[in-house]
C-alpha cells in the first residue's frame, strides 16, 4: 500500500484473524492484528480504542511480520484442512478427540471460499516458504517411517 497510494493517504493495516465460522458466536476474545504503516498517533489511537471497544485482542505488528506469521498460523491452517478435506474424512464412533479437531480443521477450512484459500496461498509473501517447510517435515517424517519398517522387519 506504501508503494501504491499517494503520501497524503493514511494507512493503518488491519486483519481479523477470524472469520464467519470463528465470529458467529461473537467477537470478544478473538485476535485482530493492527499495522499502523502511515498515520498520525492520534489517528492510530482512536482506531485501537474503537478495536479493543469491540471487545478484540489487538495485536500491534509490522505488515512483514503479520505476513510471515500468518502464511503458519493461517495460511498451514488452510492448506492442511484442504489437504484434509480431500479424504473425505467423516466422523467415527471411535475417533479420538484429536481425529475430532481435525474434522473442525477441515469443516472451519473448507467451508470458506475456494478463493479465501486460493489467495492466502498465492498473496502471502511467505506461504511458498511454509509449503516447502511442510513438504520436507513430511518427508522426515516418511523417512523416519521407513526406517521404523526396516528395524521391525529385521527384529
Amino acid at each position: 500500500m506504501r508503494k501504491i497510494l499517494p503520501e497524503r493517504v493514511r494507512i493503518i493495516g488491519t486483519h481479523p484473524m477470524f472469520g464467519p465460522d470463528s465470529g458467529k458466536h461473537g467477537i470478544a476474545g478473538l485476535p485482530l492484528c493492527f499495522c499502523p504503516v502511515r498515520a498520525p498517533e492520534s489517528l492510530v489511537d482512536r482506531w485501537r480504542l474503537i478495536f479493543v471497544s469491540m471487545g478484540l485482542e489487538i495485536h500491534e505488528l509490522t505488515p512483514q511480520r503479520h505476513d510471515r506469521e500468518a502464511a503458519y498460523t493461517q495460511g498451514v491452517t488452510h492448506f492442511i484442512g484442504r489437504v484434509l478435506g480431500n479424504l473425505d474424512l467423516s466422523p467415527s464412533a471411535i475417533g479420538t478427540v484429536g481425529y475430532s479437531k481435525l474434522l473442525e480443521i477441515v469443516e472451519q477450512t473448507c467451508n470458506d471460499p475456494l478463493q479465501l484459500f486460493l489467495d492466502l496461498q498465492r498473496y502471502n509473501p511467505f506461504t511458498g516458504e511454509m509449503r516447502e517447510r511442510l513438504s520436507r517435515a513430511l518427508e522426515r517424517v516418511r523417512t523416519i517411517l521407513d526406517g521404523a519398517s526396516s528395524d521391525a522387519e529385521e527384529g
